[in-house]
Formats: structure tokens, sequence, C-alpha cells
């Protein structure tokens, strides 16, 4: 869902001729004006944050798809940059003309590089998953053999149970055996002990 939701939202830069040479600058809207060079975009940004009366957010309009609001924390006395799209990201603005818009690149660059992260771990998930479901079926290449030796175990263990009832048994003859000879030898020497007196 995330993947989708960055993929759509963050524009490709373009190629702008500045100065007769390339520069990959996309247009930056703010406050209804489009720019389209980095350093008149970077002055608009400082201009919006010395514009602002109270700590209240101010809608800039967009960059690379993202919508751009403008924020003031006095506490940390810092002006701050929020790019919308599905979720929200965050940048401190300084007085750098370019480097606001340096940073607001490279926070989106990170998106990319992260999306394409997430892209590759979902298609390792994906190929295990599918390594998962054939393994689940195909047949266990010994079940002819674990189902022998499980009918053999249940076999020793109902032998090793009638043997342990059969000592159980000899045992308690045993010990009634040895019962009855303690009780008649007993009963022998106190015979034995009358006719002497």
């Amino acid at each position: 869902k995330n993947i989708s939701a960055i993929d759509a939202k963050i524009m490709k830069p373009q190629k702008i001729k500045i100065g007769g040479a390339a520069e990959i600058f996309p247009p930056m809207e703010i406050l209804e004006k489009v720019y389209t060079e980095k350093e008149s975009a970077g002055k608009a940004i400082i201009n919006a944050c010395t514009k602002m009366k109270s700590s209240d957010t101010v809608a800039l309009r967009q960059y690379r798809g993202f919508s751009l609001t403008l924020s003031y924390t006095g506490a940390n006395n810092e002006f701050r940059m929020t790019m919308k799209g599905a979720l929200s990201h965050t940048v401190t603005l300084g007085a750098d003309v370019f480097g606001n818009i340096t940073h607001m690149d490279n926070m989106l660059n990170n998106l990319i590089a992260n999306l394409e992260v997430t892209r590759s771990n979902l298609e390792d998930t994906k190929v295990q998953l599918e390594n998962a479901r054939t393994e689940m079926e195909t047949p266990f290449a010994k079940e002819e053999e674990l189902a022998q030796k499980t009918a053999r175990l249940k076999e020793l263990n109902i032998l090793l149970n009638m043997d342990q009832s059969e000592q159980e048994k000899v045992n308690c003859c045993t010990r009634n055996e040895l019962k009855e000879t303690e009780m008649s030898q007993d009963r022998h020497c106190s015979y034995n002990g009358e006719l002497e007196i």
C-alpha cells in the first residue's frame, strides 16, 4: 500500500534549461506562483517564512507531487516545511536559498531509495511464499517409511505396556508370597516358643 502511495506521488524531476546549462529542477508552486528555477523558488520559501505572523500553518501549494505547508515552532524557533502525499514528511528550513530545496530533495530522494528497497523485499517475500506453497504441495518423500516406523513404534509401545503389566503382576505375586512366608515363619516361631515353656 505504501509502495503505490509513494510511487504515485513522487514526480520525476524535469530538465529545465537555466543559463544555457541543463539543470534538474521540477516546477515548484508557492502561493499560486509557479517557479521553474531553484534560486527563485528558494527565495520564495524564505519570503513566505518572513511573512508569517503566527504559528498557524500556511499552505504553500506543491512540489514534486506533494502538497506543501509551512509552519513555525516558537519553542525551537524553527520554520518547518511539511510535504504531504499519502504520508507526511517534514524538513527544518534555514536561511540558505538553495539549502532548503536541497533538504527537500534529499528527503524525497531517500523515499525513492527506500521505495526500491521495499520493492526488492516484497519481491523476495513473494518468491519465498511461492516456494513455501510449492513445498507444501509436494508429497513427503519418505511418507511410506514414516508410516511403517510409526506403526512399529505403536507395536513396541503396546508390548512395553504388556510387559509392564506382566511385571506388575509378578511383583504383586512375589509380594504376596513373601508375606505368606513371613506369616508362616512367625506362626512357626510362636508355636516353637510355646513348646519350650
